[in-house]
Order: C-alpha cells, then structure tokens, then sequence
C-alpha cells in the first residue's frame, strides 16, 4: 500500500483541530483528502506522548504522491498519522 503526504502543523487558538487541504494539481486525490483528515485528527487525539491529546493545532495538507495501484483510503489515513506522529515529536512537545 502507498499514500505520502506533507503536513505543516501550526498552534492556533482553542483547544480544536483544524485541517486545510491545501493540494494542488491532484498530487493526492480528492477521494483520499478525508482520510488524510481522518488520519491526522485521529492522531491527534491519541497524542504522541504518553497517550494525551495533542490540542490546539492546524494541520495543512500541502504535499503528497500516490500510486495508481497500490494507493487506498487505509495508505493516507497510516501515511497522514505518521506524518502527525513525527511532526509532533520534531516539535519538541
């Protein structure tokens, strides 16, 4: 399975989530975007330390690929949580 994406993560204000498709030129399908959503949402909730949830935070799609074949909802939905996951851990939490 392959889905990749770019994820810019930003605080805003309030504890939300918020995410911005920012794709352009079809980089990453519209059928897959509300998986890359999904993904990223559900990683937040989960957090990246010690299981608290990550609040507060913008999370724009900017960037990604896919394969004609091997890409699928379950790829980006992975692909969009591991990008979070590191992300958040590069932010030093």
């Amino acid at each position: 399975q392959y889905g990749h994406v770019w994820l810019k993560l930003e605080p805003i204000e309030g504890p939300e989530f918020e995410f911005v498709d920012n794709i352009v030129g079809g980089v990453v399908p519209r059928e897959f975007i509300s998986a890359v959503a999904k993904g990223a949402e559900e990683q937040m909730g989960n957090g990246v330390l010690a299981g608290y949830p990550l609040q507060g935070v913008r999370a724009t799609l900017y960037d990604g690929s896919y394969h004609d074949v091997d890409s699928s909802e379950v790829a980006f939905k992975v692909a969009a949580s591991m990008a979070v996951k590191s992300g958040a851990l590069e932010a030093d939490p």
